[in-house]
């Protein structure tokens, strides 16, 4: 059986355990890099849902790539004021992203 724990840090992370037929279980292991260390595992097979009900999976952790994607497309088709719109969603959701802002700049040249 394969679950997911927070027992070592503030992510989830995957473990592996066997449970018998008398319900005796073996010591759970941890699967080593499931995951990078600041990221959390989820695993769609513990959702309790059907298989066809399940249509998207969002993950929060990463959304800024998708708006950083967006603006780099945009700043390559020179549509600088809506890249740089992209860019300011990407620095809404991770201020840290220093890429970002050397993007806005060479928009703003432009």
């Amino acid at each position: 059986m394969v679950f997911s724990s927070k027992t070592n840090t503030p992510y989830t992370q995957m473990f592996l355990t066997h449970i018998d037929e008398d319900g005796n279980d073996s010591p759970a292991i941890l699967i080593p890099n499931a995951t990078a260390a600041n990221r959390a595992i989820n695993i769609p097979e513990f959702v309790n849902i059907g298989y066809d009900d399940m249509t998207t999976i969002d993950a929060p952790a990463v959304a800024h790539y998708q708006y950083l994607g967006r603006g780099n497309d945009l700043m390559a088709e020179r549509q600088y004021e809506k890249a740089i719109a992209a860019y300011r969603q990407v620095l809404e959701i991770e201020p840290t992203a220093t890429r970002v802002s050397s993007n806005i700049g060479m928009c703003l040249i432009e």
